[in-house]
Formats: C-alpha cells, sequence, structure tokens
C-alpha cells in the first residue's frame, strides 16, 4: 500500500471532520467511504452518514439507499484507525451482527431509548415500509483476516440479506480512481518555452526545469490530452462557479490585467520520466500535472483570448513512483496559506488591532495565527501590557468574525457550518467584506465575543452535567424532567451561534435597531447573571421551536442538527421568539435601561 496515498487519504478524513463538524475522526471517514463506495456527492455522503450521529453507540453508522433496480437499503458500520493499519477480526463482525440484531429486534421500542436512537429506528423501517432490503457493508480501513472471513461467512448465512466488507485496497482503488491520484501513463510531448528555460539540480536528488510558457500551449495541451495530462491531480477541474477559477476568468476576460497573469497565478507543477532540452523545445516523457489542474482547464476553456497570458512551468524527473504519489499528494495538501493569514495585513486588521490596543485596559487582537504566542515568547516585555494575573486578554479575529456573524449580521448557520468563508472575499463568495469593514467596531466585537463564550460555557456545562446524570440513571429526577433533558440534549450542542444570533432579537426589542454595543458589553460585565438569565429564556424558546417543528414533520425524521445549519433556519426561529417577545414583555424588564 503507497503510504503517500494512504497519508493524503487521512488527510482528507481530517478535512472532513474539521469541515462538517464530525464528533470524530470515524464520522468523517464513513462520510468519506460511502462517498467513494456508493458514487456519492458531497451532500448525499452527509446525509446519509448522518445517522450515525444517534445510532454510534448501536454501531449504526449511516443508511445508504440505492434506488436503481432492486431497491436496497445499505446499513453501513466503519471501522477506522487513525494511525495503524490493522487487520479485521473476529470482534468486528461480531460489532455489525450486534448492530444489525439490535436495529431488526422487534421489541427494540420497548427499550428505555435516546431519542436519536428512535429516529435512527424510526429512519429504518421507513425504508422497509417503501420496499428496501437489507445489504448489511462493513467498511474497514486495514486488512482482511482469516477469522473475519470465517465470520462474514457464517453471518450470510444467518441474515437474510447481502453481507459485503470494503477493505483498505478496495477503499484505496475507490480513492485513486474518483481522485484520479497516479492512475496511469501520461503523454510523451514537445513544449516551445518562451524563454531559456532553467534545469534546477541537487546533489542526490532528481533534476528538475523550470521554463516559462504561454496559456495556450496550456490550452492546447489540455485539449490534445485532455485526461492523460491529469493522471497524478489531485483534485478534478471544480468548474466556472468555482471561486478561483471565476478570479482567472476575471484576469483573462481583462485586457489591462491579462498581461500580469504570471504573477497573480502560481503557475504549473509536473513530473516527468525525463526531459531533454533542445535548441528551441523540451521533449517531456509521461508528462502529468500534479499541481494546477484548475488553471489549466480554465485555460482551456478561454482559448481565443489567451493572448499575452504567460505562467510559469516548474518540471521534476522521476521514475520513481512513490515519490511521483507523494509529490502529487503534498502539492495539493500541504499546509495551505489560511485566509486569515491572507488578510492580516488588510487596511481593517490593522486599524482594530491599533483600537484594540487603546481600550482600557488594553487587548492584544490577534490578526493571524501564532501571533500572540510570538509576542509572548520574542516580546514578553510588550506582552504584559495585555496580562492581568493568569488572564490573558486576547482575542482572535477567527473567532470574533464568527460570533459577529452569528450576533451583528444574524447569520448564524453560515457562522457555525462556513466559517471557513469568513476571511474570503466576497468576490469569492465570502463574507469578509461583512464583518469586517469600517463600520466595525472593537466593542461590536467584544460583545459578540462575549456572548459566545457564554453560550458555549454553558451548553458544555449543560452536556457534562447530562452525561454524569445519564450514567447514573438520572437521580432524583422525574420522568417528565428526564424527557425535557433529552430534547435540550438533542439540540443544544449544535445551537451555540443560533443562540447568539437570538440575542440580538433581545437587545433589538429593548434598544432598538441600533444599539449600542459598547454600552450592553459593560453591562455584561458588570452583572453576569443577566446574560445567564436570558440565555435561560432563549434556550426555553428555541426547545419550544424545534418541538414545533418536529410536530410539523409528523412521522419523517427530523433531525436537530441539520436543522439549526440550513441557512433558512433563523429567520423561521426569529419569527417564533420575535412572537414570545411579544407576549412576555417582562423578559425586557431583566435588561437594564
Amino acid at each position: 500500500m503507497n503510504k503517500a496515498l494512504v497519508d493524503g487519504f487521512r488527510t482528507e478524513v481530517g478535512d472532513i471532520k474539521r469541515r462538517l463538524n464530525y464528533p470524530q475522526l470515524g464520522d468523517a471517514f464513513v462520510d468519506l467511504g460511502i462517498k467513494l463506495i456508493f458514487d456519492l456527492d458531497d451532500n448525499d455522503a452527509f446525509k446519509f452518514s448522518f445517522v450515525g450521529v444517534g445510532g454510534k453507540e448501536k454501531g449504526i453508522d449511516a443508511f445508504v439507499p440505492e434506488e436503481e433496480g432492486d431497491k436496497r437499503l445499505n446499513i453501513v458500520q466503519g471501522k477506522y484507525s487513525e494511525n495503524k493499519i490493522k487487520t479485521c477480526t473476529r470482534k468486528d463482525v461480531e460489532d455489525l451482527r450486534s448492530a444489525y440484531t439490535w436495529l431488526t429486534n422487534p421489541d427494540v421500542t420497548g427499550e428505555r431509548l435516546k431519542p436519536e436512537l428512535v429516529r435512527v429506528i424510526t429512519e429504518y423501517r421507513k425504508y422497509r415500509k417503501q420496499g428496501y432490503s437489507d445489504r448489511l457493508v462493513l467498511l474497514f480501513f486495514g486488512r482482511s483476516g482469516r477469522d473475519a472471513d470465517s465470520q462474514l461467512a457464517l453471518l450470510r448465512s444467518e441474515v437474510k440479506c447481502d453481507v459485503d466488507a470494503f477493505y483498505i485496497d478496495e477503499i484505496m482503488a475507490k480513492y485513486v480512481d474518483v481522485s484520479e491520484v497516479y492512475g496511469g501513463e501520461g503523454p510523451d510531448l514537445k513544449i516551445a518555452p518562451i524563454k531559456k528555460a532553467t534545469i534546477v539540480r541537487m546533489k542526490g536528488l532528481p533534476r528538475s526545469i523550470i521554463c516559462q510558457v504561454t496559456g495556450e500551449q496550456i490550452a492546447e495541451l489540455v485539449a490534445k490530452f485532455p485526461f492523460e495530462i491529469f493522471q497524478i491531480n489531485v483534485r478534478h477541474y471544480l468548474g466556472r462557479k468555482n471561486p478561483v477559477n471565476k478570479q482567472i476568468e476575471r484576469t483573462i476576460d481583462d485586457s489591462d490585467q491579462r498581461r500580469f497573469f504570471w504573477y497573480y497565478n502560481l503557475g504549473i507543477n509536473a513530473i516527468c520520466d525525463r526531459f531533454k532540452v533542445g535548441r528551441s523545445q523540451i521533449r517531456f516523457s509521461n508528462l502529468r500535472i500534479v499541481n494546477g489542474a484548475q488553471t489549466c482547464n480554465t485555460l482551456f476553456r478561454n482559448l481565443g483570448k489567451l493572448e499575452n497570458v504567460f505562467l510559469m512551468m516548474r518540471v521534476i524527473e522521476t521514475k520513481d513512483l512513490d515519490l511521483a504519489a507523494k509529490i502529487a499528494i503534498s502539492n495539493n495538501t500541504q499546509s495551505p496559506v489560511k485566509g486569515r493569514d491572507l488578510f492580516s495585513e488588510d487596511i481593517e486588521q490593522v486599524r482594530l488591532q491599533k483600537e484594540f490596543d487603546k481600550l482600557t485596559p488594553p487587548i492584544f487582537y490577534e490578526r493571524k495565527r501564532r501571533e500572540w504566542d510570538s509576542i509572548w515568547v520574542n516580546k514578553r516585555r510588550e506582552a504584559l501590557r495585555y496580562v492581568s494575573g493568569k488572564m490573558e486578554r486576547v482575542l482572535s479575529n477567527e473567532t470574533c468574525g464568527k460570533a459577529f456573524m452569528a450576533l451583528k449580521l444574524k447569520m448564524p448557520a453560515e457562522a457555525k457550518s462556513q466559517k471557513a468563508e469568513i476571511f474570503v472575499s466576497e468576490d469569492f463568495g465570502g463574507f469578509y467584506e461583512k464583518v469586517f469593514n469600517p463600520s466595525t467596531t472593537p466593542y461590536q466585537l467584544l460583545a459578540s465575543h462575549h456572548l459566545l463564550l457564554l453560550v458555549n460555557g454553558k451548553i458544555s456545562e449543560f452536556s457534562r452535567t447530562y452525561k454524569e446524570a445519564e450514567e447514573h440513571g438520572f437521580p432524583g429526577r422525574k420522568k417528565s424532567e428526564i424527557g425535557h433533558l433529552g430534547k435540550l440534549i438533542e439540540f443544544l450542542p449544535h445551537a451555540d451561534t443560533q443562540l447568539v444570533a437570538l440575542f440580538s432579537l433581545l437587545f433589538e426589542n429593548k434598544y432598538g435597531d441600533d444599539y449600542d454595543f459598547a454600552k450592553i458589553y459593560s453591562a455584561m460585565l458588570a452583572d453576569p447573571s443577566v446574560a445567564e438569565k436570558l440565555y435561560g429564556w432563549l434556550v426555553d424558546q428555541l426547545a419550544l421551536h424545534i418541538d414545533n417543528v418536529k410536530s410539523a414533520f409528523g412521522n419523517k425524521p427530523f433531525n436537530a442538527r441539520n436543522y439549526l445549519v440550513n441557512t433558512q433556519a433563523f429567520g423561521k426561529i426569529a419569527d417564533f421568539v420575535n412572537t414570545q417577545i411579544k407576549y412576555n414583555k417582562q423578559v425586557l424588564d431583566v435588561m437594564p435601561t
């Protein structure tokens, strides 16, 4: 098994976990695994694997329905090891058997089940009523074992459905196929560079060549070898709607900007078996592009208007397949320059840092990753200005931006599920200018940040005490109380930004639309109990609203987390809470005048 490819796969699993806020890497592995095995798009993979968040303790990680031909419901269990490649054992297959036994037990509803487990059963029975047959699927990120194979054969004989296992070889083969990572031979061809090429030689390492080429040359290359040239590029062409590709097209469309293409674009990286430099051209054998698919395909789609478009091309000469794969993976998965860091020198970030510094006491506004760590290590005397006892007065612009989106902009779903877009320009589909603009003030960010910390702290406290009470059977609790706590745990861990956004409704009803963030922040510091009381009231209203939505769903499965990250949800939640405020004006009396 190629280590570079496995490392690349693991990196993608980690990216999916962060991007989709999965609790565990195993959840992200199931998401990626079913996407590869069942040829799903991102949305369906997320939708089908999310059942695993509810059914995980019973070993149900995903339901994947197949509608073509015989209707089958794939009941998926995933086994993922973060570091080692393990061998499947009898115990792993027994876990699959236990999961299916639990799911198909006709008396299962007689247990005292958590709401999320009831939803899993309801979802399963819905498919069965629609005529789906069962298929058990084990996704195991490791190798098959003799004991496991015999146990799978026994399981097939015992259950009245298909049973299949997909091990690391099958999963990685799909990964290679879908990602186009080292899938075959590239073309042999000649390129005439614009200027003399530079050959780079390093002792004991493959030589490489750097040259300047025209946009037309690359476009024609793609036209002639549309598949072969991208044999080891990790990413497909992402389409014209992709923000990067849209910007490339804007540059090409602008005759004044086109001549700067070489400066704006990072160019193309490729590998080949061998290159030979002639008088006016370079001959490449088995040339494959490892990074630059978006640039190449965008140039191809704009062939005919590439006058004065030049770019850099770097080609490494190697026949080492493992090295070739490592180069491909590294060029596409190495630590990127985060959007936050790219905007660290933006005029608004510099302004906000200076204004935070002028507050009493001063607060260090961190504009980029590890900026505070650097100040603390290298400029200790300067850093002490922001320290009181054991407390460091440090705010991250990343956390502030997320909180601001929720409170000031009332975009809680986007703040939670699209937080990476906070440091992406609006031209590229992001939110940067909405959050950080000349009207953004330190107190707006401070108040937002304070509320997000409060809400997250209260949610964490609730989740911890709920788990402890659950482990001991909820001592001293009435059934009605236990039921209410069950409703809260179903949605509260996913509701932080929604609750922060709801605070804005209370502020607007009390103080008007243009409320003073500085006064609100000072009031919250002066009497923390006020914000805590408002938080409790908002949690109750959100619980009522979610109950109403679930009732409207009837027998259809309802997932609170999916609802709260839906960008359309806050409008409905806000309408409900504003109505509640209208008929419960006393909640506003808690707030200072």
